[in-house]
């Protein structure tokens, strides 16, 4: 009996120390994980300034990196929007509140782990095939018109088809065209989207916050509810791919916030790249979507500035002006009331003036 305390003794000590062991390598992971979680959009360190931001941050940025102990270093503007998604199906479209940061992609994926947490690397033949049902789509009308009457019919019927049974199941559609078009289709066909062509470009295109030479942003997998966790932790698009982000437009507003906490309410334009310019105005813009494992959307912060427009500004410069054209031929020009409403008035002597009810208020 006396050997056995001691026997006793030992194993509980080495019982103890086998525990600690264990729970200093699980916390000791999970440590190593939050702290890579969190340099993979965020780096180390963070340089803030208040709502205003940092002025000239590119002096900042050189001044930092002239340090060895930097690798790099990147500008980040943080906004708030509501983006438009693309669901549902009517005309009523859901938004969402993200938060929103412009950055430049190169220096950006310099400073974090940007370029490994993009999810879509190449898309899947399903994802392929709703690439080509839309490239299809947008250029029916050139196609049909160099086609016989039954293949028309032959080619509608397959599209048509496919468009109500690719919700549920592969339809192989990539076959079925290559048969029914010809070379030259064919090829009208795969130029309208780059990602037709060469497959891995949908991750270089994430890489550089472009889709097809438009700009474009990458949104969080969390942002859009196309987007179904699975119990492995991987992601899935509902409706068998239909609602994969990057094929679709989207717009985006943002939220300018004033240094008091409330939101200024400057006009808003119509821009081709999705970008927030700066917290002092509001941009909307369509672009496509790559999309990312975070709930942030990501902008390229060096495209077209959103023009700030104001009173007296030519109808020619606003986004709308193809649809006002007529206007801006009467000689309007943009006016605020005393409720703060954009409207056109007539304001040019030199051409004759219209009648009143052609006033537009926009």
């Amino acid at each position: 009996m006396s050997r056995v305390i001691p026997l006793i003794a030992i194993a509980a000590v080495g019982l103890c120390v086998a525990l600690v062991i264990v729970v200093v390598s699980v916390m000791t992971g999970f440590l190593n994980m939050v702290q890579s979680a969190g340099k993979t959009l965020m780096g180390d360190v963070i340089i803030t300034y208040g709502v205003s931001g940092i002025p000239h941050y590119e002096t900042l940025v050189d001044k930092l990196e002239e340090d060895p102990s930097i690798i790099g270093a990147t500008p980040i503007v943080d906004g708030w929007g509501l983006l438009r998604m693309p669901y549902p199906d009517t005309d009523a479209k859901q938004s969402e509140t993200v938060q929103v940061w412009g950055v430049e992609p190169e220096s950006f994926a310099k400073v974090t782990g940007f370029n490994d947490s993009l999810q879509w690397k190449k898309p899947s033949k399903q994802q392929i095939d709703w690439l080509l049902f839309d490239a299809i789509t947008a250029n029916a009308s050139a196609i049909l018109k160099t086609m016989s009457e039954d293949n028309q019919q032959l080619l509608i019927d397959t599209v048509d088809g496919a468009g109500a049974t690719m919700n549920y199941q592969f339809t192989d559609l990539w076959s079925a065209m290559k048969e029914q078009l010809s070379e030259e289709q064919w090829e009208l066909v795969n130029a309208y989207d780059e990602r037709l062509q060469n497959p891995e470009s949908v991750f270089a295109q994430g890489l550089s916050l472009s889709r097809n030479g438009r700009a474009g942003i990458v949104s969080g997998l969390h942002v859009s509810d196309g987007n179904e966790r699975q119990q492995d932790g991987s992601y899935s698009v509902i409706r068998n791919d239909h609602w994969w982000m990057p094929r679709y437009d989207g717009t985006l507003t943002m939220l300018p916030i004033a240094t008091g906490g409330g939101l200024i309410e400057p006009p808003s334009a119509d821009v081709v790249s999705n970008r927030p310019s700066s917290s002092r105005h509001r941009s909307r813009s369509r672009t496509r979507f790559p999309e990312q494992p975070d709930e942030n959307i990501i902008c390229d912060t060096r495209q077209d500035t959103p023009v700030r427009f104001q009173e007296g500004d030519p109808i020619s410069e606003w986004p709308d002006a193809k649809r006002m054209g007529l206007l801006e031929a009467y000689g309007y020009r943009v006016r605020r009331d005393v409720a703060g409403v954009l409207y056109y008035v007539w304001d040019d002597p030199e051409h004759g003036k219209p009648d009143t009810s052609d006033k537009y208020r926009g």
